[in-house]
């Protein structure tokens, strides 16, 4: 039996805080998971150890993601994730930054 994990989405939910910590607005987009990542999954499926996850950036390029790339076209802003590796629960994996 043959599986894949090619229609695997990735989601990108932000929050937006004022200085006294309240929400002013949150938005959601689907984002591309790239060859490399879909490899990463891979590999944690099936390696005792793989390399963790440990950054997220932001970009401000309008170039449409294509499934080859490892880096943002334009990158402004990189940033450790709260948990290296992610969070794991109900099917998700959940990365988190403050920026």
């Amino acid at each position: 039996m043959k599986d894949s994990i090619n229609n695997i989405q990735g989601y990108v939910n932000i929050l937006h805080y004022n200085e006294k910590n309240e929400l002013i607005k949150e938005y959601s987009f689907k984002n591309l998971v790239v060859t490399t990542g879909l490899n990463w999954i891979t590999d944690r499926l099936n390696t005792p150890a793989p390399a963790v996850m440990n950054y997220i950036a932001v970009g401000t390029d309008n170039t449409l993601p294509a499934a080859n790339q490892t880096t943002l076209v334009s990158e402004i802003y990189r940033e450790s994730v709260a948990i290296s590796g992610g969070t794991v629960s109900n099917n998700t994996l959940l990365f988190t930054v403050t920026l």
